[in-house]
């Protein structure tokens, strides 16, 4: 599933990358808009008449994650408008190592040891980016990137912690939210 999901969501950069002519708020407009518009119609395809009761059932773990997964979405495009793909992509692969913490520290959840190497390589990639960056320029980018792979580790503990079924809805909630944040600016 992993491997899956790596693959689906690589090219997202390279997309977004295309968009010269769109300023960042547009892009962060269509990109949580279409979000949102999947996720609805995966809840209608899933609950047909009952998907409004589906969203009465966030709690107050759901309405967090919802506001987490909208700030990782407008960091992802941030980032995009101010670092390299390859940046971002090598960052945001730290995501899962951030969980693993996460769990840990949150959750209580046993890491093994092969996962504590794991987080120190990437942490030493992550340190090699930082440092040809500074030079370059792109550090805000690569903090973005940083800061998006971290919001979204914590909304997949949040949705780990929750004993209901949160996950479609938070992420269509997240995509209309982050679509009217954006038409604003």
């Amino acid at each position: 599933m992993v491997a899956a999901g790596v693959i689906i969501i690589s090219p997202d950069g390279l997309i977004m990358r295309l968009l010269t002519q769109a300023r960042i708020w547009d892009a962060i407009f269509y990109r949580t808009l279409f979000l949102g518009i999947t996720f609805a119609l995966v809840l209608l395809w899933q609950h047909k008449s009952q998907t409004i009761k589906v969203f009465s059932g966030l709690g107050k773990k759901g309405v967090f994650a919802v506001f987490l997964l909208t700030a990782g979405n407008v960091g992802f495009v941030a980032a995009l408008s101010y670092t390299t793909v390859a940046n971002i992509l090598v960052i945001l692969a730290i995501m899962p190592l951030f969980s693993a913490v996460l769990g840990w520290i949150i959750l209580k959840e046993r890491v093994a040891n092969r996962t504590w190497l794991a987080i120190f390589a990437e942490f030493l990639g992550v340190v090699v980016i930082f440092a040809d960056s500074v030079g370059g320029g792109a550090i805000f980018g690569d903090l973005m990137a940083l800061l998006t792979a971290f919001i979204q580790a914590m909304t997949l503990i949040i949705l780990r912690s929750s004993a209901d079924r949160i996950m479609i809805p938070v992420f269509c909630l997240s995509g209309v939210l982050g679509a009217a944040i954006a038409s604003l600016l």
